[in-house]
């Protein structure tokens, strides 16, 4: 009898002991300021020798004026955009992305897209999934979905987003509260 007490605690033990491991191992999404080593809050100055800021005299700018006055009124409230052309921190859960933005506001990062185009991937199905897998490594199960194709990790001051439709995937970490104080502009 007493040896089935030991045996049923010592099993009580282990299984709570994994359990606390695997929780302590992931972390909350508002626990972190990076992925992939690009932190949020970093400033523009030191990413600016790897990006090209967009300035709003690039074509699609200058075919479209309302466009332009957007980009530039966003400018005027301390919002800046730039492609990532650097070589480290496009590379995400392996694969590197076919396209890469930052976004600034006063000259912090605050937002980070990431953009799998299916060119570059043609199954653009496995990514998603392996995406799926590994932020849930990381981060724990998700907070919430949109459909099938949409997976998020949100917390009240970071939120993570995958979302995929027929052309790409597009993973998005972003600052939350910032992103709330933007949108009131």
């Amino acid at each position: 009898m007493a040896l089935r007490i030991y045996l049923f605690l010592s099993l009580g033990l282990t299984v709570s002991l994994l359990s606390s491991y695997r929780s302590y191992s992931q972390q909350a999404i508002d626990q972190i300021t990076d992925i992939n080593e690009l932190h949020l809050g970093e400033s523009l100055g030191e990413l600016n020798d790897s990006l090209y800021l967009i300035t709003g005299k690039e074509p699609v700018y200058q075919r479209n004026p309302w466009l332009a006055q957007s980009f530039l009124r966003n400018l005027d409230r301390g919002l800046q955009e730039a492609i990532y052309e650097g070589k480290t921190f496009h590379i995400l859960n392996g694969g590197k992305a076919s396209d890469m933005r930052v976004h600034f506001y006063k000259e912090k990062l605050f937002k980070v897209r990431w953009t799998f185009d299916r060119k570059d991937f043609p199954n653009l199905a496995g990514v998603f999934s392996e995406f799926k897998d590994c932020f849930q490594k990381r981060y724990g199960p998700t907070t919430g979905t949109i459909f099938d194709d949409t997976l998020i990790w949100e917390g009240s001051r970071n939120r993570l987003q995958v979302f995929m439709d027929d052309d790409s995937i597009q993973v998005e970490f972003r600052n939350q509260l910032i992103e709330k104080t933007i949108q009131v502009l």
